[in-house]
Formats: C-alpha cells, sequence, structure tokens
C-alpha cells in the first residue's frame, strides 16, 4: 500500500482527493471515480483480512464474538501511526503485544486486563496531544517568523521628542 499510495499516480490521486475534494476536482481530478475506487480497494482489503480470520482458525465459521474489538484498533493504530502505511506495522505490533500481554498478565500474575486499557488509552491521549502540540508550535513558529519579517520590512520612522 505504501508504494501504491506514495509512488503512483493514482496515490497521488487518492491522498490528493482525501486531503482536499473541491481542490482536487478543480485540479481535473474525477473525485467520483477516485472515491468508489478506494471504497473497492479497502473493502477487498478488509475481505481479504476477514476470510484470514476466518479460514486460518480453529473453526471454519464465524462465532458471536468474531470481531473482538478489530474495528477499534484499527482505527486506534492508524491514529498512532498518523495514517503512514508503513508506520501502522511497529503501532500493530505495540497493540498487539499490549492485547497479549493483557492476557498474559491477567492469567499468571493477577494484574487486572484493564490495566491494558488504561495504558491504550494514555497512548492515544499522548499521540493526539503530541500531534495538536506540534501543529501548534508550527504555527505559533510561522506566526513570529512573520512578524519579524514584517518589522525587518517595515521602514524606520524616527519619532520627534
Amino acid at each position: 500500500m505504501w508504494f501504491v499510495l506514495e509512488r503512483t499516480t493514482f496515490g497521488f490521486r487518492l491522498r490528493f482527493t482525501g486531503a482536499n475534494v473541491e481542490a482536487a476536482r478543480y485540479g481535473g481530478i474525477n473525485t467520483k471515480s477516485v472515491t468508489v475506487a478506494a471504497l473497492v480497494i479497502s473493502g477487498s482489503l478488509a475481505g481479504l483480512a476477514g476470510s484470514s480470520l476466518i479460514l486460518g482458525g480453529e473453526s471454519t465459521s464465524m462465532s458471536d464474538n468474531f470481531s473482538a474489538n478489530f474495528g477499534f484498533q484499527g482505527i486506534v493504530v492508524a491514529l498512532l501511526a498518523r495514517n503512514h502505511p508503513i508506520a501502522c506495522i511497529p503501532a500493530a505490533l505495540l497493540f498487539a503485544l499490549l492485547r497479549q500481554g493483557g492476557g498474559l498478565m491477567e492469567a499468571r500474575v493477577g494484574v487486572p486486563s484493564s490495566v491494558v486499557m488504561i495504558t491504550q488509552g494514555l497512548v492515544i491521549l499522548l499521540v493526539a496531544g503530541s500531534g495538536f502540540l506540534l501543529e501548534r508550535r508550527r504555527s505559533v513558529r510561522v506566526d513570529a517568523e512573520a512578524s519579524v519579517e514584517a518589522e525587518a520590512a517595515a521602514p524606520f520612522v524616527p519619532q520627534a521628542g
């Protein structure tokens, strides 16, 4: 997916449409076809992942608790990876380790598994907060540089006194 998104014209159109639909439409991209293609591809990948879970399991049928919050985990992994396909791998490994380690901690040591949920929540808050702080820092820096440039460009006017 990284190669498709970063190195192909379809990936450029997909990223451009995702960033700003109106600008992509103005740039000559057929945004409806790109949106439909994105939905079809993402649905195909989700179906492939789901089929591997069903066919690779102990029984080849779905049970009542089949998904076990995989959708929520996927959203959290994408948030932690900041929507970068390569960064999803270590983020998914982190949450898989937390999930599996929480079960082992509960079984062997007696630590409640809710500690894992608290840890996941803290990771989400820290990642979201760091993104907010980085964006705020960038905007403050740009504003400060603009005011310095404006002061340098302003003509010097001596005051009478």
